[in-house]
This record gives structure tokens, sequence and C-alpha cells, in this order.
């Protein structure tokens, strides 16, 4: 049990270093994008103002899809903490099996005795 948890904290953890790293990442994206919009519009070429529509795109589909792995991020936290919750169950019953079986062994020595 203790080494389940042990590993779904590291598990956690590399998801929380993953979102930071993807985050981040995203942010660079942003600010280059900003960037190059101020760029392009600036110049005030017609050519420019194409890209500079495409990139606004970019930068709208970048943030979907951080949006969807955040989402999916989520779920995947719900599903091992139900996977967890169920392991433990299991190993509760277990013990409470075994504690049964125990019992009656000693009912079963209290009354020969």
């Amino acid at each position: 049990m203790k080494n389940l948890a042990s590993k779904e904290s590291e598990r956690r953890s590399d998801l929380a270093k993953r979102e930071t790293l993807g985050v981040n990442e995203l942010k660079q994206f942003e600010t280059k994008i900003s960037t190059a919009e101020s760029e392009l519009a600036s110049r005030g070429e017609d050519e420019l103002g194409d890209q500079l529509v495409r990139f606004e795109a970019l930068r709208e589909r970048a943030r979907g899809l951080k949006a969807v792995l955040l989402e999916r991020q989520k779920g995947i936290e719900r599903d091992r903490d139900t996977l967890v919750s169920s392991e433990v169950i299991a190993g509760l019953e277990i013990e409470l099996a075994k504690a049964k079986k125990e019992e009656e062994s000693l009912s079963k020595e209290k009354e020969s005795l």
C-alpha cells in the first residue's frame, strides 16, 4: 500500500512537472506570436496581414489544445484516484478476511482451553 501511494505521489509530481513545462511552452509561443503580430501590424503589408490572421488562428488553437490537455489530465487524475481507492478497499477486505479467520481460530482455541 505504501509503495502504491509512493508511486502515485511520484506520478502526480511528474504530471505537475509536465503541466508546468507545457504551460511555460505555451506562454513562450503566445509571446512569440504576440511579437510577430506586432511586427506584422507595424509593417502594414497585405501579405503580412494574412500571416497575422494565420498566427492568431494558431494561437487560439494552442489555447484550445491547452484546455483539452488540462481536462484530459484531470480525467486521468480522477481515474487514478478511483483505481487507488479500489485497490485500498480490496486490501482492506483481504485484511478483514484474515482477521475474521484469526478471530475464529482464537475462539476455537479459547473454547478448547
